[in-house]
């Protein structure tokens, strides 16, 4: 089951959230689990580098928060200049087998609601 669920959520993108020109990049997506028969569900934030950044998942199927969110924050060379990316961390698990998801990710930035979707 480990190997399916991490072929599954390898395979599991989320496109960039439309945001205004001046505002932020939002992605999110699975990534393999550091704990055996665990995914990591990551939301980037590119543009902001504030620790006061709120995030809540949207409806899990088939998922159960382990722990999370962890917040990361790094940044990036693009080209000749700098990005700021706060990352969001949640780690899941699959209490059998089945497909997974996530719902509509909702990210607060300066009270503002931003979106990212499965």
């Amino acid at each position: 089951m480990n190997l399916a669920l991490l072929a599954l959520a390898a395979t599991m993108t989320v496109s960039p959230v439309a945001a205004p020109a001046d505002g932020p990049r939002i992605t999110a997506g699975f990534a393999p689990g550091t704990i055996p028969g665990t995914v990591r569900y990551q939301v980037s934030v590119e543009g902001v580098a504030r620790e006061d950044l709120r995030g809540t998942l949207g409806p899990l199927r088939n998922l159960v928060v382990v722990a999370g969110p962890a917040l990361a924050q790094e940044v990036a060379w693009r080209g000749d200049r700098t990005a700021a990316i706060t990352v969001l961390t949640w780690v899941l698990r699959a209490p059998g087998p089945g497909p997974i998801g996530v719902g509509e990710t909702h990210v607060e930035i300066d009270g503002r609601d931003n979106v990212a979707d499965e």
